[in-house]
């Protein structure tokens, strides 16, 4: 999962459970559940977690889990404002 792995390199979190409960506020075994159905966390996860980085002054971090948000590389729906 990207959002992990990043936020691992970001020194911000040290394991599954902790990114679940801390940062997307949510069950523990939340990302292992997105992990598992390979799937991307949902939209007010990452958005929950875009609000936390933002209490924390992390605002490059924060930018960079927008842009992940907004432009996924790999996109598991279509854009409504898409072609």
């Amino acid at each position: 999962m990207e959002i992990y792995n990043f936020m691992v390199r970001a020194g911000l979190c040290r394991s599954r459970r902790q990114l679940s409960v801390e940062w997307f506020d949510l069950a523990p075994n939340y990302v292992c559940i997105c992990i598992r159905a390979n799937r991307p966390p949902s939209d007010s996860a990452m958005l929950t977690l875009i609000r936390r980085l933002l209490d924390r002054r992390r605002y490059i971090l924060a930018a960079h889990v927008l842009r992940m948000l907004l432009w996924p590389t790999q996109p598991d729906r279509k854009l409504p404002w898409g072609s």
